[in-house]
């Protein structure tokens, strides 16, 4: 999937201002809404999102990778550690710091002079608690704190600029699920639905700032609010628990509708119960390409 800037500054340019901290939601054509929540990333992206306080301080942690490579550092920024990876001749720890650069720098983006969370690397040493950790939650705030900026910078919509953190793919992905008029205009869904939805998505072209506002402005423009989960989606481990149908009333404005996304006709190939390393994995093979 082919990431495309100009769809994210575009639904940004209609995010609307509310005080849910949990929540984003975006006005599209004549007065819909959609909402990107916790529940929306799951469906789209798929890790484990359970309560991170709840499982951190049980956590076994060790030092040997951030003592040998980063010679005990507090702070490692995303460069070190792609050059620590780069360098690294120990197939079993490359492998390990490949897994905290994916986490870090593409699920987790940040400010290449950030540092990342040597949590991380203490934690990645052991393979199995690295992958039943709930990264997933992290992943999203980290994503919803990045868009929730956007009302805070100066400037007019047209000539501002900023750096989008966080996994903003997630975001994208979710745009063509939740606005049936983007497929086939700049992507294809796959002919075999998959688990996570993410998985779906093709990209063909990259398209303008203008189509994009032209489509997302158009009156007519069909929008879903919320996605469902498909039941296979609900057996999922890290789904199970999070599907809250929207709070109240979801802020959309009077005479307009509601819709929800619907479910596959035929039912998806039995990839539900993913777990979560396999796609960091496949976000190792695609991005990294080991």
């Amino acid at each position: 999937m082919q990431f495309s800037g100009q769809i994210i500054d575009n639904l940004l340019l209609r995010l609307l201002k509310l005080e849910n901290p949990d929540e984003l939601w975006f006005r599209l054509g004549d007065n819909k809404v959609a909402r990107f929540s916790l529940m929306e990333f799951l469906i789209v992206t798929g890790p484990n999102a359970d309560n991170e306080d709840e499982v951190r301080p049980n956590i076994q942690r060790s030092k040997r990778l951030l003592k040998k490579y980063f010679n005990g550092k507090t702070t490692v920024t995303p460069v070190e550690l792609e050059s620590t990876f780069d360098a690294c001749t120990m197939i079993e720890d490359k492998y390990k710091l490949g897994l905290v650069y994916i986490l870090e720098t593409m699920l987790r983006c940040k400010h290449h002079n950030t540092s990342i969370d040597v949590f991380c690397l203490d934690v990645v040493d052991n393979i199995v608690v690295f992958n039943a950790y709930p990264w997933g939650r992290r992943c999203f705030i980290d994503t919803l704190h990045a868009f929730k900026r956007i009302h805070t910078i100066k400037g007019s919509k047209t000539d501002r600029k900023y750096d989008v953190y966080g996994f903003p793919l997630a975001l994208h992905v979710w745009a063509f699920e939740v606005i049936p008029m983007l497929d086939n205009k700049w992507v294809i869904r796959n002919e075999w639905t998959r688990i996570p939805r993410m998985l779906n998505w093709q990209a063909t072209d990259i398209p303008t700032t203008k189509d994009v506002a032209t489509i997302l402005d158009d009156p007519q423009l069909e929008v879903h609010t919320i996605l469902t989960p498909t039941p296979e989606e609900m057996e999922n481990m890290y789904i199970q628990g999070f599907f809250i149908p929207a709070r109240g009333h979801s802020p959309t404005a009077q005479g307009s509708h509601t819709q929800h996304r619907p479910s596959p006709s035929s039912p998806p190939p039995r990839l539900s119960n993913i777990p979560q390393h396999i796609l960091v994995q496949m976000y190792l093979r695609i991005y990294l390409n080991v």
